[in-house]
């Protein structure tokens, strides 16, 4: 027997939801709890509640048997930094290093060039764009497709294509022979429009997406998710604050998947401290006018994206905080370093000693991280 309700949503704003459950079933296993549904033109549309979703049928059998000690496997322990990286990593590779399934959140204020850092990201996924590094072609990308996951109405612009990061910032234009255009047509974009959708319903949408981004790859070939964005949570989509178990259950998800994701948003929004509080790295981002790259160009930076690193997950190699000064010049040009190396080498800078200005923006992260 199957029941139907209604349900009205008074705070943050009045909504009516049409919910079904199962009041009885014989003899056969059944979904229990509400779920949600739409009558649509095409028919009964049905939006399993997020928690039917996640739960996996015998979870807890199945996970005593793996965790028994005659079941237990060798953990694979490999530090992040033993990791062969390729010489085309996004930035966010080369600081974070994250391996399948870990999650990343990017947190900053604006004009701290988020943006560009989540496109760069994103490009590491791109299918067979070449271009022509020194006089010799190598390949530019892992071979790694990508999915924008975006709450933002930017979803046009990303199918149109835009201009590859790396491109940009690393080399000559006229070198890249094999994409002249340049483009990230490689990336999908899924965006949500604002509105009163509940938590479920996305939920259900993402999850059709990913599929359809994995059905096809192998089983050593992950993709990549960009959720774009944590702060437009809190202003465009009144239903999602209220439910605590989204973010999680996305971040869930996509671990489970084994994909490389990474959330970005603003420092001060609301999701910033549970995001950061379940995330594998975390990040943060701003900009500096005081302090000073090391750099061998002749171009005198105009100012400096700052990266620091809150935390970073279990066994990557790195202890403690990490802090990176990398270049910005003229036209908001961000001079993304081309290997681990150059990274090290010319961006890393120790904490103590920091101009005032960036030792506070410091020491408010950690306040703000403090409540974990």
């Amino acid at each position: 027997m199957i029941q139907l309700v209604t349900r009205n949503i008074d705070h943050p704003v009045g909504y009516l939801v049409y919910e079904l459950q199962v009041a009885k079933a014989r003899y056969q296993d059944a979904a229990l709890g509400t779920h949600q549904f739409k009558i649509r033109d095409s028919g009964l549309k049905i939006f399993p509640s997020i928690h039917f979703q996640v739960h996996h049928y015998n979870y807890m059998e199945l996970e005593l048997k793996r965790s028994s000690v005659k079941e237990l496997q060798a953990e694979d322990k490999t530090p992040h930094k033993d990791l062969a990286l390729p010489p085309e990593s996004s930035l966010i590779d080369m600081i974070s290093g994250p391996r399948e399934g870990e999650s990343i959140v990017l947190l900053g204020s604006r004009n701290s060039f988020k943006t560009q850092l989540c496109l760069d990201f994103l490009a590491r996924g791109n299918w067979g764009c070449k271009h022509a590094a020194n006089g010799r072609s190598r390949t530019c990308c892992v071979g790694n497709p990508s999915l924008l996951i975006s709450l933002i109405d930017n979803a046009p612009a990303i199918e149109r294509g835009l201009e590859c990061p790396w491109r940009l910032s690393r080399y000559d234009a006229k070198k890249c022979e094999f994409c002249p255009n340049a483009f990230l047509k490689h990336a999908r974009a899924f965006c949500q429009r604002p509105g009163c959708i509940t938590s479920a319903e996305f939920f259900h949408y993402v999850r059709e997406r990913l599929d359809l981004l994995l059905e096809n790859l192998p089983e050593n070939n992950r993709g990549r998710v960009v959720f774009w964005d944590l702060t437009q949570m809190d202003y465009r989509f009144p239903l999602f604050r209220a439910d605590k178990m989204l973010l999680p259950a996305l971040m869930d998800m996509l671990k489970t998947v084994k994909v490389y994701s990474l959330f970005m948003g603003a420092g001060n929004a609301d999701n910033t401290p549970s995001a950061s509080a379940m995330a594998d790295h975390v990040l943060f981002c701003w900009r500096s006018t005081e302090a000073k790259p090391k750099t061998s160009k002749k171009d005198v930076p105009k100012s400096s994206l700052m990266l620091y690193v809150d935390r970073a997950a279990a066994g990557s190699g790195r202890s403690g905080k990490a802090l990176y000064c990398i270049p910005v010049y003229k036209g908001d040009r961000l001079s993304i370093p081309r290997d681990q190396q150059q990274l090290e080498n010319d961006c890393y800078i120790e904490i103590a000693g920091l101009p005032a200005t960036d030792a506070e923006e410091i020491s408010r992260i950690t306040r703000m991280q403090g409540v974990q």
